[in-house]
């Protein structure tokens, strides 16, 4: 079987000797609780909706090439920019250009570190 990439006009294949990668869309787990159930149903959905394809059901054969993630792998953190496909996805969006993405991501992660700075000096007094 052919392994090639599931977002639109995006024209990937795994070939021999390609240092493309390809990644499953995620499934949502329901043995591992509530908590895991909620996440992993929000990612999937995430993914679902930026590979944005009217009338089409992901089968498990479906991938997502490494060309979609700033990294070029997805990211299991849900903080993460990385967390869905965000990419070169098809569909023009202001929100897709590399640099600004970049530049919201290092934004959001360092409001997250003084977030984590402040809690444990608070923890400390």
């Amino acid at each position: 079987m052919v392994v090639s990439c599931c977002i639109v006009n995006c024209t990937n294949r795994a070939q021999k000797g390609n240092k493309q990668r390809f990644y499953r869309i995620p499934k949502v787990i329901q043995h591992l609780g509530e908590q895991t159930k909620d996440l992993t149903e929000r990612r999937r959905a995430k993914w679902l909706s930026r590979i944005n394809r009217k009338d089409w059901y992901p089968s498990d054969h479906d991938r997502v090439c490494s060309d979609h993630f700033l990294s070029g792998k997805p990211s299991s953190d849900h903080l993460d920019h990385d967390w869905a496909p965000s990419l070169k996805l098809g569909y023009d969006l202001d929100c897709t250009d590399m640099f600004k993405t970049r530049e919201r991501h290092e934004r959001l992660k360092a409001r997250c570190e003084r977030r984590h700075e402040l809690n444990d000096a608070n923890r400390m007094d």
